[in-house]
């Protein structure tokens, strides 16, 4: 079993590249279009064997990536069997099926911050903090004024 598919369009084929090298480099093992589909080999039958035999895909989430048929396609397999793993590479709009989907945010970042943010993304379970987010010796408070003193309440109290 592949553990990723990368899905992307020629235009962002630079951004698809460093992200399966940043895999191979992590000891994941990925498909890629430009290193493993083959002159002579069907790229349908390719891409139907790649989502097949992949554990998780990689969708390379740009403009030009939501106006090809081609990714369309592998982006809705992927999604509708629960393998979809999207990557924003630059500003997009994202199809309305697609926004509630989390997604790994390239956006702004430098090359060392998108290296650790595919990683971390990519883990099969959640990162853990390096700092406590909240001072416990406040319980039940998010704000740390003075000025605020109520309780959080529970979302399930009516």
């Amino acid at each position: 079993m592949i553990d990723f598919f990368i899905s992307y369009t020629t235009v962002d084929q630079e951004r698809a590249d460093w992200i399966a090298a940043t895999l191979r480099e992590a000891g994941y093992t990925t498909v890629h279009q430009a290193w493993d589909f083959r002159p002579g080999e069907s790229f349908m039958s390719e891409m139907k064997k790649a989502l097949q035999d992949c554990t998780r895909m990689i969708a390379v989430y740009t403009t030009e990536y939501f106006k090809s048929v081609n990714t369309e396609i592998e982006w809705t397999a992927a999604f509708n069997v629960g393998k979809l793993i999207p990557v924003r590479v630059r500003e997009c709009d994202i199809p309305v099926m697609l926004k509630p989907v989390i997604y790994i945010d390239f956006v702004g970042l430098d090359t060392a911050a998108a290296r650790v943010a595919l990683l971390d993304g990519v883990k099969r379970r959640g990162v853990e903090p390096s700092d406590r987010p909240l001072d416990t010796s406040r319980r039940g408070t998010f704000d740390r004024s003075e000025e605020h003193t109520s309780e959080l309440q529970s979302p399930c109290n009516l």
